[in-house]
C-alpha cells in the first residue's frame, strides 16, 4: 500500500475496505501491530479529517468500525478505498525501534566509515526486516535489522553505522 496522501505529521494505520450493514459500519484493513488501535473512543483521520471510533467489531473477517458522524451505508460506501492515519505524536516507538519511513533514505557506513550507500527499500520477512542498501554502480548490499549488523542509528543525521562482514558484502 502507498503513502501517497497521507497527511504530513500522520502514520497510515489502515484503509477503508467495505461496508457492512445499513448504520455506517466500515470494514478496516488494518496496518497496525498496536491492539488498541481501533478502540472505541480513539481518534483516527480520513483525508485529514479527525473521526471518533463510536463501535468495535472483530468478526472472522476483520475489523469493522462506526465512525461518530457516520450513520448510513451511503456515507459509508463514499468512504471505500479511504486510507486510515493517526498522528505521529500519538504514536511512541521503544528505545531502538523507528519507522520505516525514518530509516528509507538514510545514509549508510560500514565500522571503518567508508559508505556502502542509502537505504532504499524495507523487505518485512516476518522474523525481521532486511534493509536494502543501495550505492550507485555497485550491487545492492542486504543487511538484516538485528543488532549483530546495526551498530548505530543517528536519526538526528541520518546516518547508519553497520557491521558489513564478509558473508553479506556482496561487493567484494
Amino acid at each position: 500500500m502507498s503513502v501517497d496522501n497521507v497527511p504530513d505529521g500522520h502514520i497510515l494505520v489502515g484503509v477503508i475496505s467495505g461496508v457492512r450493514g445499513l448504520k455506517g459500519e466500515l470494514k478496516i484493513r488494518s496496518f497496525s501491530d498496536v491492539d488498541t488501535r481501533f478502540n472505541v473512543g480513539n481518534i483516527l483521520f480520513v483525508n485529514g479529517q479527525k473521526y471518533q471510533i463510536h463501535s468495535l467489531a472483530n468478526s472472522s473477517k476483520g475489523i469493522v468500525i462506526r465512525l461518530v458522524g457516520i450513520n448510513t451505508r451511503e456515507q459509508a460506501e463514499s468512504f471505500i478505498g479511504q486510507k486510515l492515519t493517526i498522528q505521529h505524536s500519538e504514536f511512541t516507538l521503544d528505545s531502538g525501534m523507528y519507522f520505516h519511513h525514518q530509516l528509507i533514505g538514510m545514509i549508510v557506513y560500514d565500522l571503518q566509515d567508508d559508505l556502502l550507500g542509502e537505504i532504499v527499500e524495507i523487505i518485512e520477512t516476518g522474523s525481521t526486516d532486511v534493509y536494502v542498501i543501495k550505492l550507485e554502480g555497485q550491487s545492492d548490499i542486504l543487511i538484516p535489522a538485528l543488532s549483530e549488523y546495526i551498530k548505530n542509528i543517528d536519526s538526528l543525521h541520518s546516518k547508519m553505522i553497520i557491521n558489513l562482514n564478509d558473508s553479506l558484502n556482496t561487493r567484494i
